[in-house]
């Protein structure tokens, strides 16, 4: 019989934390001594907590307030639920007690609980160990018992026994620090405040830093011993950031510092630890010499996104996972929020756009997505919920409430939130709740469906001739579906419909099937774009009237680039699914052929991307090659390869993803290889800027062969900027050479790639048309290898690699494969993605066979016409 998830038990709940761990790296483990003051609040003989691969070394002891000791006379572990049960010879009163219990764990490089890390130093080369945690969801059991659930918050206060040479960091400053034999020294940490088991955090090593102060909060940003001087630009964002921050909220920041460290070896991008956010190396640090553009701009996001949590996740805490779209759904967007201030030439909102609202429409038209509060139990299946839905869809509806309710109003709405259940747990209802009382309008009715249900419509527009003074317009919303079926639910949204003319603004709320919104007269011969500004969380689909009178304002771009960037995506979206010819969207393109903006560009590029994955392996296949040339050689010749002295950032960006979209063009072939020549003739004098160096290590690989790859794999081994490795790791993926692919693939399960970024090989591969299917079977016939390549904390990211190879099947064979695969492998850590993937080959298979024949028809007209 399964045992059932069952939450803790609240007839006993802490209130202080007094924990001594000893971190001893020669024995590679770790012991603790932990007394908690407790309440018990219903009589009991047993406390059940959290535990995990801990050894208990004597029988826990509760002590009275009164001095009265008990000892307990049985210990029960519970693997399965990841409980500890101490039973006590007679029924606990209710009252105040404190229990003290000694344990012991190993200290291994899992990446999560309190596991090691390493790094080679670059002052003189020597391996130096690192002791560090990571607890969010559930993993703070594996350091120290506990009871580890969101809503069960207490004061914390550590002390650290550790070596001597190494300095120890935890949420709250030193309070005190004390000198002990055989080299080692003794660390107390002031207390916390009040706060959830996953935000504990400790980090023991050898560092440096560079500081600043915002008001009296100290910020550190520490790295790894000689690397100080990438961590300027990560000071600056966050001191920036901390800043806007405690004047948007109109709270001060909750405790004396905030440090943002690197760690090496490291599962997620950033971990939002109250007082001490800890990050993957390459989501922090930024060489000034080599880091481009996006990864600058990724950093600044990922660096503002865990200052949003010290205030939404630790001050206001979700009661349960179910809820997590309050931490991270709120980080996502207010992030963004933070970077526009500091760096309004980036257009961070064209990014949102681009980059977050239209991904989550994708993954989210799916059968087999989820909502954003889905019930949660095991932690399997918490892990599992850290998605594009909680994060991506969650921070876009928000984007769409801000603008709903007016961004002021909005901002109003969430200081009170804020404010209210400061130091407390909320579930989605009290949100709704505030915000209503601030804005006065009924927010959970609005909301309710944005949250709980599954999915998201897309608006069907009509046009009515009723021959009046007005023109009337049908809106039909139906929920909108990646393979083109009709949903089985018949959900029904509210949706804020902002529609925009040359003569003004209008909006309308949909909130039933149907309805028919009537305009002015002065609309009807004009142009009129539904969901102007993409903030609704929908698609539209136009009649071909409306839809060609906006065909003159894309190419004058007369509508912002959102609009443009929008509309194209909406298209593209419809004829995947069979809603639209898949012609139509490509003529659509020819509104685009003046296109400059970076955002838009870029857009373009993944849309027809799409299309030519599908079609890769079709007789036609090159000649969408061409088509993807013909597009964007225009701004080719204008940008030219190079960057010009003290162009703007749009133009910057702009050539990236130019060249990106050029990848397969001639002129971009030759030139590439050509620098990398240079480049690896003399370094010093031919250097390649960030921005290009992925583009030209990729390009130069691919049609250099073997020697350009060792070249590249050459560098991969000097460097020791972790962007740098990355950028390697992928270039070296796009080998033709059927050996080399092979070799990058073993090469990727062997020590000399840290197992925190094995995933990056695999993951090109598996998104590189020529070599995808021989990357597939070399990941079968090696799945055990991989598995065990990567630590317990990130073997859900086999998950995402079975979905990135299943992005390019398009043969039912391969559905049968993988659903065979795994039921001879079981993966209980990559179900999700799994169904994900079977359903993405399903909706490949029936779109290739509808889209065939069409597309080579206007493929060989539009082949006729070019000179």
């Amino acid at each position: 019989m399964v045992e059932e998830f069952t939450r803790l038990s609240d007839a006993v709940v802490p209130r202080l934390y007094s924990l001594l761990l000893d971190i001893n790296f020669e024995t590679s483990s770790f012991s603790g001594v932990l007394d908690v003051a407790v309440e018990v609040k219903q009589e009991t003989k047993t406390v059940t907590l959290n535990s995990r691969e801990l050894k208990f070394l004597s029988s826990p002891v509760l002590k009275s307030q009164d001095g009265v000791e008990v000892k307990s006379n049985s210990t029960t572990t519970n693997e399965k639920l990841e409980t500890v049960s101490f039973e006590f010879p007679e029924a606990i009163s209710v009252g105040k007690y404190e229990l003290h219990i000694e344990f012991e764990g190993l200290l291994e490089g899992k990446l999560c609980g309190l596991y090691e890390s390493q790094y080679i130093s670059t002052i003189d080369g020597s391996t130096k160990r690192i002791a560090t945690t990571q607890f969010e969801a559930t993993d703070a059991r594996r350091c120290f018992p506990c009871w580890d659930e969101p809503a069960i918050k207490a004061v914390f206060q550590l002390t650290l026994n550790v070596p001597s040479n190494l300095r120890a960091i935890s949420n709250t400053p030193i309070l005190d620090e004390s000198t002990l034999k055989d080299e080692r020294k003794l660390v107390k940490f002031d207390k916390t405040p009040i706060m959830s088991t996953y935000l504990v955090a400790i980090v023991v090593g050898e560092f440096d830093f560079i500081s600043t102060f915002v008001d009296e909060v100290e910020i550190r940003v520490y790295t790894a011993v000689g690397n100080a001087y990438q961590a300027t630009f990560a000071l600056d964002v966050a001191a920036k950031g901390l800043k806007f921050f405690t004047e948007y909220f109109e709270i001060p920041y909750a405790l004396a510092k905030v440090d943002l460290i690197a760690i090496p070896d490291f599962s997620a991008g950033a971990m939002e630890n109250w007082g001490l956010i800890t990050y993957r190396e390459t989501r922090l640090l930024c060489d000034p010499e080599s880091d481009s553009l996006s990864s600058k701009i990724d950093k600044a996001g990922t660096i503002c996104h865990e200052l949003v949590h010290m205030w939404f996740g630790n001050l206001v805490t979700m009661e349960w996972w179910t809820h997590l779209w309050l931490n991270e759904g709120f980080a996502r967007f207010l992030q963004f929020l933070a970077v526009e201030d500091q760096f309004p030439e980036w257009k961070m909102w064209d990014n949102f756009v681009n980059n977050v609202h239209y991904p989550v429409l994708i993954s989210d038209s799916m059968e087999s997505s989820h909502p954003i509060e889905i019930p949660v139990k095991d932690p399997e299946e918490i892990k599992e919920i850290f998605d594009g839905i909680s994060y991506a869809k969650g921070g876009s509806i928000l984007r769409m409430l801000n603008n709903y309710l007016t961004p002021e109003v909005f901002r109003q709405g969430i200081v009170h939130y804020l404010k209210r259940f400061s130091y407390r747990n909320t579930q989605t209802e009290d949100l709704w709740q505030a915000l209503s009382e601030i804005s006065k309008v009924d927010v959970k009715s609005f909301m309710e469906k944005w949250t709980s249900k599954i999915g998201y419509p897309v608006v069907t527009v009509e046009e009515i001739d009723d021959s009046k003074d007005e023109i009337s317009l049908r809106l039909t919303q139906s929920r909108f579906l990646a393979n083109g079926k009709k949903a089985s639910d018949d959900t029904i949204w509210s949706i804020n419909v902002v529609m925009r003319s040359p003569n003004g603004e209008q909006k309308f709320l949909l909130a039933k099937e149907t309805d028919v919104v009537t305009l002015p007269r002065s609309w009807n011969d004009s142009w009129i774009k539904i969901n102007y500004g993409h903030y609704g969380f929908f698609r539209v689909s136009y009649p071909d009237s409306l839809l060609q009178k906006l065909m003159d304002p894309i190419s004058l771009q007369i509508l912002p680039c959102i609009d443009r960037l929008g509309l194209q995506e909406d298209c593209f979206a419809l004829a995947a699914a069979g809603k639209i010819p898949i012609t139509s969207a490509l003529e659509i393109l020819k509104a685009y052929q003046s296109e400059n903006d970076p955002n838009v560009v870029s857009s373009i590029c993944s849309c027809l991307n799409s299309v030519r994955r599908l079609h890769s392996g079709q007789i036609y296949g090159d000649t969408i090659d061409d088509l993807i040339n013909r597009q964007f050689e225009g701004l080719y010749r204008q940008l030219g390869f190079e960057e010009k002295e003290g162009e703007p950032v749009s133009i910057t960006k702009l050539r990236t993803m130019v060249l990106s979209a050029l990848s397969r063009h001639p002129d971009v072939i030759a030139e590439a290889r050509k620098r990398f020549k240079a480049f690896i003739q003399d370094p010093e004098k031919n250097k390649i800027p960030g921005d290009r160096r992925g583009l030209i290590y990729s390009l130069a690989v691919k049609y250099d062969g073997e020697e350009a790859y060792n070249a590249v794999l050459d560098l991969y081994d000097k460097t020791p900027l972790q962007q740098e490795k990355q950028r390697c790791m992928s270039a070296l993926a796009k080998a033709t050479d059927p050996k080399l692919l092979d070799r990058t693939l073993e090469w990727s399960l062997s020590a000399d790639v840290r197992p925190n970024t094995a995933y990056v090989p695999v993951i090109t591969v598996a998104r590189t048309s020529y070599s995808y299917q021989t990357g597939w079977l070399f990941v079968l016939e090696n799945w055990q290898r991989f598995y065990d390549k990567f630590p317990t904390g990130m073997k859900d990211v086999l998950g995402h690699v079975v979905l990135a190879f299943a992005s390019n099947f398009t043969s039912m064979k391969n559905s049968d494969e993988i659903r065979d695969f795994f039921e001879k492998n079981p993966f209980s850590e990559g179900k999700t993605k799994i169904a994900q993937a079977l359903e993405l080959i399903t909706v490949n298979s029936e779109r290739l066979q509808r889209e065939k024949e069409p597309i080579e028809r206007w493929l060989n007209d539009w082949k006729s016409k070019q000179n």
